[in-house]
């Protein structure tokens, strides 16, 4: 059951999710639809990205431990 709850989340556009307007704007300018895409990259490479600010790297780790979800951010 939870496995099927962070399928969704992941899979969910950004734009449907609760983050601020330019992370939702950047997110979208670097080819990111959903989460589960951004999950997918290693967080050094995201902050290399960009536009990508420290400040949606913030709100990007703090999203996924609310949706208990932070296992899965690349970080090794």
């Amino acid at each position: 059951m939870q496995a099927e709850k962070n399928d969704n989340i992941l899979n969910k556009p950004i734009a449907d999710l609760l983050f601020t307007d330019d992370f939702k704007f950047v997110s979208q300018k670097l080819g990111f639809k959903t989460i589960g895409d951004m999950a997918a990259v290693h967080v050094a490479n995201l902050i290399e990205l960009d536009g990508f600010t420290y400040h949606m790297l913030q709100e990007f780790v703090q999203f996924m431990q609310q949706n208990n979800l932070s296992h899965l951010i690349k970080q090794h």
